[in-house]
């Protein structure tokens, strides 16, 4: 069996057009040294943040391969009820092991200025937004154990299809086999946001004694500079 972890970024969009990213490493087992950078709660309590139009999850073996899922969507096309009850459905028959994660107590889609791309909606457009993605599932960090071929080949064929039908457009990257990936990109502007919450930009992650690590990040927008 092979040691998993696996990546959802999010990038959101609001109407000041400034990015930001965040980035935090932790380990399955805690405590085996890992900095502790904020995590995605911290984040969204810091932050006025916009709508989401961008995921990417990642599932990385860390001893062999790893396999990169990007989606896009208008939110304005997407039944996020659909898309939650789906990733709930691929958790419990295990398609997704361990993937979805409640984490989403801070409105995410609670704004007050549209995105540059979109005109003005109506409030009850907003409103039903709000109540389908509310309490949703976002992400979370995780390592978990599948081989390759029983964990890649439903994932092609199930998963695919499935956010492709829920108005998402689904990107694969090209497996790689050259070796654990421990990845880190820190924004340059990401350093206020790690003073504000108080703590450090983490450090490139390292394998724990088992050679196990996870790192996620999350790219947001807030409203303003003074957001934070």
């Amino acid at each position: 069996m092979e040691r998993w972890r696996q990546l959802i970024s999010l990038k959101v969009v609001t109407g000041s057009g400034e990015l930001w990213d965040t980035a935090a490493g932790s380990t399955t087992n805690a405590g085996r040294g890992l900095p502790p950078g904020p995590n995605f709660s911290q984040t969204l309590l810091q932050s006025n943040l916009g709508v989401v139009v961008e995921a990417t999850l990642s599932l990385d073996s860390l001893d062999l391969a790893w396999q990169h899922l990007h989606f896009t969507w208008e939110e304005d096309t997407v039944a996020w009820a659909g898309v939650l009850s789906q990733l709930r459905h691929w958790q419990k028959t295990q398609v997704l092991p361990a993937m979805v994660a409640l984490h989403n107590a801070h409105k995410i889609l609670s704004y007050t200025h549209p995105a540059p791309q979109h005109p003005p909606r109506k409030a009850e457009d907003r409103k039903v937004q709000l109540q389908a993605i509310q309490g949703g599932d976002w992400f979370v960090e995780s390592a978990i154990s599948a081989p390759i071929a029983s964990m890649l080949t439903p994932l092609r064929a199930e998963v695919q299809p499935g956010l492709e039908a829920l108005g998402l457009t689904v990107d694969w990257s090209e497996p790689n086999a050259e070796g654990p990936m421990y990845h880190r990109h820190t924004h340059p502007s990401l350093a206020p946001l790690y003073g504000a919450l108080g703590t450090s930009v983490p450090e490139h992650p390292q394998p724990d004694q088992e050679g196990v690590g996870a790192l996620w990040h999350a790219v947001v927008v807030p409203y303003t500079p003074d957001a934070l």
